[in-house]
């Protein structure tokens, strides 16, 4: 059964060690910036979509659009100028989905990241 729970992480990087943080995702946190400009710059090319990361590979992609139907309303739903709805891809059957929001938000993510830092894909 995926975990499709819209948990709404509000952390700076420097807050993972709070109790309040999702320990799946403190490693999508650690590198909130780079997830951020990535959902920004594909969600203004593609439209609405997933960050999908892959923690044990640690690649980024974006996945326009809901990986499947029990997913729609979770993208629909996103503010994409706040959030960005991620996927974790580990050692689970399924992704694990959130919904999350950091600092800086995406559009300012992807206006201070520089783009050689990413190295990663959008679809």
């Amino acid at each position: 059964m995926q975990d499709m729970s819209p948990v709404r992480n509000w952390l700076l990087p420097t807050d993972l060690t709070d109790q309040a943080s999702d320990e799946d995702f403190e490693p999508v946190m650690a590198i909130w910036p780079v997830v951020a400009a990535l959902a920004w710059e594909a969600q203004l090319e593609h439209g609405r979509g997933v960050v999908v990361v892959d923690d044990e590979r640690g690649v980024l992609t974006f996945q326009s659009g809901a990986p499947c139907a029990c997913h729609d309303a979770l993208v629909a739903a996103y503010n994409p100028e706040r959030e960005v709805v991620v996927a974790l891809v580990c050692e689970r059957e399924h992704p694990v989905f959130r919904v999350l929001a950091g600092w800086p938000a995406p559009p300012d993510a992807f206006r201070i990241t520089p783009g050689a830092r990413w190295q990663l894909t959008a679809h």
